[in-house]
């Protein structure tokens, strides 16, 4: 959508498609699709402590505390937000000590964070001699914002406003003609989202309310954009769906209101988003364990756990025998059925006849971020800084260890990509676990048509381990995750990723961009880069380790 264009408004209704009211309660939904997930971090005070004494025979699971009626309670965009994500989350949320939030204080909330404040200051620079209302305190930053206005400022950045016991902090207002101000919110994101226009829609009600009259618009990342633009950010009007959605803002605030205001908590059915829940156990503490929550979603799986959930079949061992259901799916009630392993010797030693050794067990690190900082770089490009490749010469031999970290600021990828090829070059496969390495080869190639050849000899080497290990392996531990850190200590069981400060990609990703953008002592640098090179190197260790233990399953367990 070229800058200046208007934001398509979503077919059919204006209120989320997700939750329809229920038999007139005003505290009675439910939801009609599912996705996503709550993401809600657990802290002192947080669900995971109500269990112990909930209503395990209430018919929409446990109940957290009730709460007094508090007055002057002032709701925000984002407690509106959760409540369309579930509307028990605005209440969860503010049983929350001081200072908790959904974000929470791990590498995914730091690093949302981190690019938060980058894309805002990066968008201020467009609006030139802006007053930034820069305190914390909603009421502080309300007399600055009136004492701003008053003494004639053109352009507010993070004003703040209330009305109708919503609170609002617009990222950008302008002042324009005959009293109406611009209203610009900032966004990651590079297409309109509902979820952005009812953003917006909050703030127009709150602003007007005020007295302040507004024509908002969105600033969306332009993926198109480079350094060499002359922005990054494509400018979308929306005022006309903002405006639709400002009854449904009211309604969604009043609902709000009154959850947190009810003695006990609205009614929910379990959805298959609520899986991944931090509320889970809070909500559903009588939850069967193990439970068709579990059971694997992928390549369509999805739609036979909501059939399971709609028959209100909750643990595995009620599945009945005609239920429709994936071959994995299948395997995994065998296995919970026995409680032993299923694993199809047979399936695997057929998958692995086209492995040829050398063989190289490969694994990427790489990042996705907003502002671009290279020449020919778009937001969202993919960045890869990192890999770590263990060398199994021939059977049984030891292993060879190669790897690769950028940890200064600039472009990694022609220096890795050339220290790919050196070092991979040659015969042999290579060992990856999913299609994730074979993105980053395509993505190089096409960067550097120099080194595509090579890049793309690389790449038809590839073994993919995963979709391997799904058709012929499952262990009723491994739940509904094949990850390679759950895969490892059920197949190989020893030190693994417990005793590394670096436990998950995010994380790794939170430690390049901690190097790349933050002033560190040269001692704490070191240590990222120490623990950046430690977690890699386990992932490709892993990929080796798990690939021998089945290896062995092939050959009927002889080493």
């Amino acid at each position: 959508m070229p800058a200046g264009a208007r934001a398509g408004a979503p077919g059919g209704r204006v209120v989320p498609r997700h939750f329809i009211r229920m038999a007139g309660s005003a505290q009675s939904w439910t939801e009609e699709t599912v996705g996503g997930r709550s993401g809600a971090c657990a802290g002192p005070g947080s669900a995971r402590q109500w269990t112990e004494g909930s209503r395990r025979d209430s018919p929409s699971g446990g109940s957290p505390p009730r709460r007094e009626k508090r007055r002057g309670r002032m709701l925000t965009k984002h407690r509106i937000l959760r409540f369309i994500e579930c509307p028990r989350l605005p209440r969860y949320d503010a049983l929350r000590e001081p200072g908790g939030g959904a974000d929470g204080g791990d590498a995914a909330g730091r690093l949302h964070r981190a690019q938060g404040r980058m894309l805002g200051e990066k968008a201020r620079t467009e609006f030139p001699g802006g007053v930034l209302i820069d305190t914390p305190d909603f009421r502080v930053a309300r007399s600055e914002t009136k004492r701003a206005i008053e003494s004639g400022a053109e352009v507010l950045f993070e004003a703040a406003f209330a009305s109708d016991s919503l609170a609002a902090r617009p990222d950008i207002l302008v002042r324009e003609r005959k009293g109406v101000w611009r209203l610009w919110e900032v966004k990651a994101g590079t297409e309109v989202r509902e979820d952005y226009l009812l953003d917006v829609a909050v703030q127009v009600h709150v602003l007007e309310r005020s007295g302040i009259r507004v024509r908002p618009g969105l600033l969306l990342v332009d993926k198109t954009a480079t350094t060499e633009s002359g922005t990054i950010f494509r400018r979308v009007e929306c005022g006309d769906e903002a405006r639709e959605r400002v009854p449904t803002v009211r309604e969604l605030s009043r609902e709000v209101m009154r959850i947190l205001s009810a003695p006990e908590p609205p009614a929910v059915s379990l959805e298959r988003r609520c899986r991944d829940c931090e509320f889970l156990d809070a909500c559903w503490p009588g939850l069967p364990t193990p439970n068709v929550l579990d059971l694997y979603q992928g390549r369509g799986g999805w739609k036979h756990v909501d059939d399971l959930l709609r028959r209100g079949i909750l643990g595995l061992a009620d599945v009945p025998p005609d239920a429709k259901l994936t071959d994995l799916q299948k395997r995994q009630l065998d296995a919970a059925g026995s409680g032993r392993p299923i694993v199809d010797a047979r399936a695997y030693a057929r998958l692995l006849r086209p492995l040829r050794h050398p063989l190289r067990f490969l694994d990427f690190e790489a990042a996705r971020f907003p502002l671009p900082e290279f020449p020919g770089q778009h937001p969202y490009d993919l960045i890869p800084f990192q890999w770590s490749c263990h060398i199994e010469e021939r059977p049984g031999a030891p292993l060879v260890h190669r790897e690769f970290l950028w940890d200064r600021p600039g472009d990694p990828r022609r220096s890795l990509a050339e220290a790919l090829v050196r070092e991979l070059g040659g015969p042999g496969s290579v060992v990856v676990y999913s299609g994730f390495e074979k993105e980053v080869l395509e993505a190089l190639a096409a960067l550097f048509p120099d080194l595509a050849r090579d890049l793309r000899r690389i790449e038809a080497r590839l073994f993919d381990l995963l979709p391997a290990l799904r058709r012929s392996y499952y262990h009723p531990a491994l739940g509904r995750s094949f990850s390679i850190k759950s895969v490892l200590p059920v197949l190989a069981p020893g030190p693994g990723y417990d005793r590394l400060a670096i436990g998950d990609g995010l994380e790794a990703v939170w430690a390049y961009f901690r190097l790349i953008h933050e002033e560190l002592a040269e001692e704490e640098r070191r240590a990222l880069a120490s623990d950046l090179l430690a977690y890699c190197e386990q992932d490709s260790k892993a990929l080796h380790a798990v690939h021998a233990a089945l290896a062995r399953e092939a050959r009927g367990g002889a080493p």
